[in-house]
């Protein structure tokens, strides 16, 4: 495609909390990197932090000048800015037990040199020294625009039986990991540019008894929630969750809530009430940090 440049990151990025005493900065060909990392938190990117020299940055400096008495200040490098981080369009990526998702990291960057390389990784720990899952966007690459204000997108395949061991990865405590080099060599590193939520897919059922049934006669409506379970890689109930009974009159498009539900050990549901006018009766679990929000597919029930 016309103006993107496809680009091929390193390996895993330099943890800032462990780094070792910095060596001069690192010359390919006639650029010349210098690096900074920045700990931010979502939303503010480009916040002017960006533009001030890390105190590595000033141990470089002074140890540069040492020794030489009205030796010329050194300049100061300015990291590219980063902004508007999305990860999977800003909503939870679902997960069942086998089939893996494509999630799309977009971010803009801006440098008055331009931009000459970016990587993407996803992951998830409780710090970037002490990540349990690590993974880097699909072949390497983050694909950006040209010019000195870009915008990048980089594709990320999450698969349940390769990257998630355990359960416990369900949550919010998944990051989205950048690094992004200027032509000059200036380089800013976000260890957790973005945090999103992976859940578990879930599935509910329903069905109505009898049908038909008499106007006044008693109906009972069983279902079950269940969830991907990500160390079985089979689906398990989902015990004790609330969960709406709903019911649509036939010839209506909307559901009215009729109450609510708990799930037993098992994810088991199952409640009475009494049959007044045809239509559908459905089960309806909101989300969870966790787990998906699912809705079962109505069961007519013909009241006669």
């Amino acid at each position: 495609m016309s103006g993107w440049k496809s680009r091929v990151t390193r390996p895993a990025l330099r943890a800032s909390a462990r780094r070792a005493p910095r060596s001069p900065p690192l010359r390919t060909g006639t650029c010349m990197r210098s690096r900074t990392t920045a700990a931010v938190l979502p939303g503010a990117l480009a916040l002017a932090a960006f533009g001030v020299p890390s105190a590595e940055a000033g141990a470089d400096t002074l140890s540069a000048a040492s020794g030489r008495a009205g030796a010329p200040a050194v300049n100061e490098s300015v990291p590219p800015t980063v902004w508007d981080v999305v990860v999977n369009g800003g909503e939870p990526v679902v997960l069942g037990t086998h089939a893996a998702k494509k999630v799309t990291v977009t971010f803009r960057a801006s440098h008055a040199e331009g931009i000459f390389d970016a990587s993407t990784v996803l992951w998830y720990g409780t710090s970037p020294e002490e990540k349990e899952a690590r993974i880097p966007a699909d072949g390497l690459v983050t694909a950006c625009t040209s010019g000195t204000t870009v915008s990048c997108t980089a594709d990320v395949t999450i698969a349940p039986r390769t990257h998630l061991e355990r359960n416990a990865f369900a949550g919010a405590a998944w990051k989205a990991e950048l690094s992004v080099v200027a032509n000059g060599g200036d380089e800013v590193e976000l260890p957790a540019a973005r945090t999103f939520s992976v859940q578990r897919a879930a599935r509910l059922t329903v069905n109505a008894s009898p049908e038909p049934v008499r106007q006044g006669k008693v109906i009972t409506v069983t279902g079950a929630l269940t969830r991907a379970d990500w160390e079985t890689y089979k689906y398990s109930g989902y015990s004790g969750q609330s969960v709406k009974l709903q019911f649509r009159k036939a010839g209506t498009d909307a559901y009215t809530t009729l109450g609510t539900v708990r799930t037993d050990s098992r994810g088991q549901l199952s409640t009475t009430l009494t049959a007044e006018s045809d239509g559908y009766f459905r089960y309806s679990f909101v989300s969870t940090p966790t787990t998906q929000g699912v809705n079962a597919t109505g069961d007519y029930v013909d009241v006669v």
